[in-house]
């Protein structure tokens, strides 16, 4: 077992993370590594566009671990969890708003000094700047919350 300083475990571990992910088709929403005194706790969440299927978990599951496994990337046993975002979860880049293309939202958008304003509708398109909803297109910068609506 290697005694690396908590910084190069993380380095490493997030590029190995990063390529096996990659290597599924699917994308690193984050990565958490909670260390304690008794146990170690790998949280992986991933997406793509059409969402997340529990194969898809598994399949990043396997190939993580061995891929940690065999870098030693980890001293000593850690327990890895592997999810998907999840319906509620906020849409906050542009990456969010492309891989929720055609299903509905909810979105509130802020002005400065003016009160926010609700637009729901259907993501029709985005930019990296902005994402069109109900044929409204409303820049990025704007928004201050938006969520799917289920």
């Amino acid at each position: 077992m290697s005694s690396a300083a908590p910084k190069e475990v993380d380095g490493r571990l997030k590029q190995i993370v990063e390529n096996a992910v990659s290597s599924r088709g699917v994308e690193l929403i984050d990565l958490f590594h909670v260390r304690s005194s008794r146990r170690q706790i790998v949280r992986i969440v991933i997406d793509k566009v059409g969402g997340i299927s529990v194969e898809d978990c598994a399949e990043v599951s396997r190939r993580v671990s061995a891929d940690l496994d065999m870098a030693e990337a980890i001293p000593g046993r850690y327990t890895l969890e592997v999810s998907s975002p999840g319906l509620d979860r906020p849409l906050k880049t542009a990456a969010d708003f492309r891989r929720k293309v055609s299903r509905a939202v909810s979105v509130r958008l802020a002005e400065p000094g003016l009160p926010p304003e609700a637009v729901e509708g259907t993501i029709d398109a985005v930019t990296d700047d902005s994402v069109t909803v109900g044929g409204q297109i409303l820049p990025l910068d704007r928004i201050v919350e938006a969520k799917l609506i289920v």
